[in-house]
């Protein structure tokens, strides 16, 4: 989760940037309050590692090498879930923006293997140079 304040009064066109951006970055947008100030949205991607398959494949092996059997079960896909949410800054001179962003990994048995809350530096630096930027056009109307 990060932080961002903004130089603008207006929770609205920030709402609205910080749409623009999640849709930009391929997300659906499933949510949105602009009273609460609040931005949802999810995208769908591959989960798939080559250290999960290779794992598994020496597994399978190993197993028909002592004749038994080995289920194989990894990761497949995963939800990345977006949320940003505006609010006035404490001293009311600005708006803040706050983002988080989540993934939800599901194993090949349809079950969650992994919820994790995503904590990359530079995803969160891209959305906020983005948004600064779109907030900037759409408040400048370009």
């Amino acid at each position: 989760m990060q932080t961002r304040r903004f130089d603008t009064r207006n929770d609205t066109l920030l709402l609205q940037a910080a749409v623009g951006v999640l849709q930009d970055l391929g997300f659906v947008i499933e949510e949105s309050r602009a009273q609460a100030g609040l931005v949802t949205g999810t995208k769908m991607r591959d989960a798939t590692e080559a250290g999960q398959v290779a794992g598994q494949l020496l597994l399978v092996l190993l197993a028909a090498a002592a004749r038994t059997q080995h289920r194989v079960v990894m990761d497949r896909d995963q939800t990345i879930r977006a949320q940003v949410v505006v609010r006035a800054a404490p001293d009311r001179s600005g708006m803040l923006a706050r983002a988080t962003f989540q993934r939800v990994v599901r194993n090949t048995d349809g079950q969650v293997s992994r919820l994790e809350t995503i904590e990359d530096t530079e995803l969160y630096q891209g959305f906020f140079d983005q948004l600064a930027q779109s907030s900037f056009l759409t408040s400048h109307e370009i």
